[in-house]
């Protein structure tokens, strides 16, 4: 329990009539004991939470669907980065289909590319086309002007010349073959993009990634068990930056504001205290448990392990001046004074009570006489 002076006020609380609405009502005290004179006292007064800490951002990585976890990809204490890949889900079958798909646009793209044995292939087809074009044209050439001459007959000239434009023929058919299979190879390729990208995308599916940059605090399951939505697989926050996350008794958060000093102490640093202030409150309360929840950052620079607890006092008044009378002087909501003719009741609006001090907020000030009711 933390070594603070804890004062809680009482749970049942009796409210006071505002005295702006009521006028005030006296009334003879027919019993009287002794007189007692009406001091300040200095008072701390504070609200007991119990919680756990945890990095100032974090969260549970889980997966979106029930399914195996075929990889974890991090270990613990590693450092990521926000769209990492941390854990990929499904089967080895799954990951056997993307290697093929893989390999199938490797294979395709080496074809369809300019180099490719298949279009080298056809280019040395032409290239060779091309030389006995050259030849035979020159040859069909040389005989068209010998012809002229008589010094060829003129169907020797014309078996040059048919020789030639059967060599430009196969030309153009090479050309149109290297054409049509550079097409088809590109076609093959476009295909085997689209199958990888739709086993991709099942890819993807699997693969769930690090919404934050941060540190791989814990990992909760292991390569091959089933997870899904509802169980986490690891935890990643940010490194050396802490919060509390406590819970506050319903009668208590409206004791509570942002900004608020908290001390605390944690278990795994027994018998250390350490300071925090209140950053957010939850309006919402948790029905089930009847609590709110509020968080806390941490203003020490000590590194803390998340999820451990936490039991915090959150500072409402410290060093506080109040009016504090012994608890046997009320007698309901009522204190009685004597004045100059009688003894009278006077109304007060009372606060904390610590041990047989209790705090009245309204009705008497400090050199106040007060008397003890007598017992009856």
């Amino acid at each position: 329990m933390l070594k603070l002076f804890i004062y809680k006020a009482d749970n049942k609380m009796k409210k006071i009539i505002s005295i702006l609405l009521l006028a005030v009502f006296f009334y003879s005290c027919k019993q009287t004991g002794e007189p007692y004179i009406v001091g300040e006292h200095i008072i701390n007064e504070a609200v007991y939470a119990s919680g756990e800490v945890y990095p100032t951002q974090y969260y549970f990585l889980k997966s979106p669907k029930t399914a195996p976890i075929l990889r974890i990809l991090v270990k613990e204490g590693d450092y990521v980065l926000a769209g990492d890949i941390l854990v990929i889900m499904g089967s080895t079958d799954e990951t056997k289909k993307i290697r093929l798909a893989f390999d199938q646009v490797t294979i395709a793209r080496e074809n369809a590319n300019g180099n490719s044995a298949i279009l080298n292939e056809i280019q040395a087809k032409i290239d060779i086309a091309q030389q006995q074009y050259q030849q035979d044209k020159a040859h069909a050439e040389s005989y068209h002007t010998l012809a002229a001459t008589k010094a060829v007959s003129l169907q020797e000239a014309e078996s040059k010349l048919l020789a030639a434009e059967r060599s430009l023929a196969e030309v153009n058919t090479l050309k149109e073959q290297y054409t049509v299979t550079q097409n088809r190879l590109n076609n093959q390729l476009l295909t085997t993009e689209l199958q990888l990208a739709d086993v991709s995308r099942q890819y993807n599916d699997n693969a769930i990634r690090s919404n934050i940059s941060g540190k791989v605090y814990s990992i909760l399951k292991e390569e091959g068990e089933t997870a899904d939505s509802d169980t986490p697989i690891l935890m990643v926050g940010v490194d050396n930056a802490f919060k509390l996350e406590l819970s506050i008794d319903e009668r208590d958060i409206s004791k509570i504001t942002t900004g608020q000093k908290i001390y605390f102490e944690s278990n795994t640093y027994p018998g250390k205290q350490f300071k925090a202030f209140i950053s957010k409150i939850d309006p919402v309360m948790r029905k089930d448990l009847r609590y709110f929840k509020v968080e806390a950052l941490i203003s020490d620079s000590t590194f803390f392990f998340p999820q451990s607890s936490a039991e915090a006092c959150i500072i409402i008044r410290e060093n506080a001046n109040a009016i504090m009378i012994p608890f046997g002087y009320l007698n309901g909501d009522n204190i009685c004074l004597p004045s100059k003719t009688e003894k009278v009741m006077v109304p007060v609006k009372t606060g904390i009570r610590i041990n047989d001090l209790i705090e009245i907020k309204a009705g008497i000030v400090a050199g106040d006489i007060i008397l003890k009711p007598a017992v009856q």
